[in-house]
C-alpha cells in the first residue's frame, strides 16, 4: 500500500517537519547509545533546537563515543540514562511485571527485560517520560517493536499493528505500508494497514492519496493474491468513503 503528495516537493515536506519540530519541542528515547549515526543525529538536533533527546547507555562510555567522533554536544538538550542505574528503574519493571503477570511474567523476568534498552525506552514512552523513541540502527525491526506489542498495544479500534516507511523523493513524498510487520496480510488486514497508514500520512502534513498494490491493475488479472488486494480496496471503499483510494495497482 502507498499514500503519496505529488504537489508537496521533498524541500517543503523537509521544511515542514522541521518547523514542526521546534514548534513542538518534543522529548525523544535513543536507545542505541553507542552508535555513530545516533550520537551525530542527536547532536544535530539538539545544536539545531529541534527536539531534547533522551540517550540510553552508561554516561562514560556515550560521552568517551562523543569525544572519539568530535561532536558539538548540547547537554542542555541531552540528557544521558543508564537503566539499571535510573530511578525509574524500579517503577518500570513494576509496571511491565503488573501487565504481562497474567502471561505468566515473573518479577525476575521483569527487571532483566527492563535493562534491555529496547524495553526501558518502550516504557519512557509508555509512562509519558518520553514522547516517542527513534530505534532500529542496531537492533532489529522484531527487536525494537516486541516490546510495544507486549505492553503498549495498538489503538483502540485498530487490530492490526503495521509499519510505514516515508520515501522522499525529489518532486514527492510517499508512504509505504507494511513493508515491515505483518509478512502475508488477510484483506482486512490489509485494509486495516491501507486506512492507518492514510493517518499516518495525515499526521506529517500529508493528504493521502491511497492505492493499494498488486502485481495487477484493475480487473486485468486474477488469482489469490491480487484478488485479496481487490477485495481490501472495497474494504477501505466502504469504510472510509474520504479517502481517494484505488487499487488493485
Amino acid at each position: 500500500m502507498s499514500t503519496s503528495v505529488s504537489s508537496d516537493t521533498s524541500k517543503k515536506f523537509q521544511n515542514y517537519m522541521v518547523e514542526t519540530a521546534k514548534k513542538l519541542q518534543k522529548r525523544i528515547v535513543l536507545p542505541e547509545g553507542e552508535d555513530k549515526r545516533i550520537l551525530s543525529a542527536a547532536a544535530k538536533l539538539a545544536e539545531d533546537g529541534l527536539a531534547y533527546l533522551t540517550i540510553l547507555g552508561e554516561q562514560s562510555q556515550v560521552l568517551a563515543r562523543v569525544d572519539e567522533l568530535g561532536l558539538n554536544w548540547t547537554p542542555e538538550r541531552i540528557q544521558i540514562i543508564s537503566p539499571k542505574k535510573s530511578p525509574n528503574y524500579e517503577a518500570y519493571w513494576k509496571k511491565l511485571y503488573e501487565i504481562r503477570k497474567e502471561k505468566g511474567m515473573t518479577e525476575a523476568q521483569a527487571q532483566e527485560l527492563m535493562l534491555d534498552v529496547s524495553y526501558f525506552g518502550t516504557m519512557m514512552v509508555f509512562m509519558g517520560d518520553a514522547d516517542g523513541m527513534v530505534s532500529g540502527a542496531v537492533n532489529s525491526t522484531a527487536h525494537t517493536i516486541r516490546p510495544s506489542l507486549q505492553f503498549v498495544k495498538t489503538k483502540k479500534g485498530v487490530k492490526t499493528v503495521s509499519s510505514v516507511f516515508f520515501m522522499i523523493l525529489p518532486d514527492r513524498v510517499l508512504v509505504y505500508g507494511d513493508c515491515a510487520v505483518v509478512p502475508k496480510p488477510t484483506a482486512e488486514q490489509l485494509a486495516e494497514i491501507a486506512i492507518t497508514s492514510a493517518e499516518s500520512a495525515k499526521a506529517f502534513g500529508i493528504e493521502p492519496k491511497v492505492a493499494l498494490l498488486s502485481y495487477s491493475s484493475g480487473t486485468s488479472g486474477s488469482g489469490e493474491d491480487v484478488d485479496k488486494v481487490r477485495e481490501a480496496t472495497e474494504i477501505v471503499k466502504a469504510q472510509r468513503p474520504d479517502l481517494l483510494v484505488e487499487g488493485p495497482i
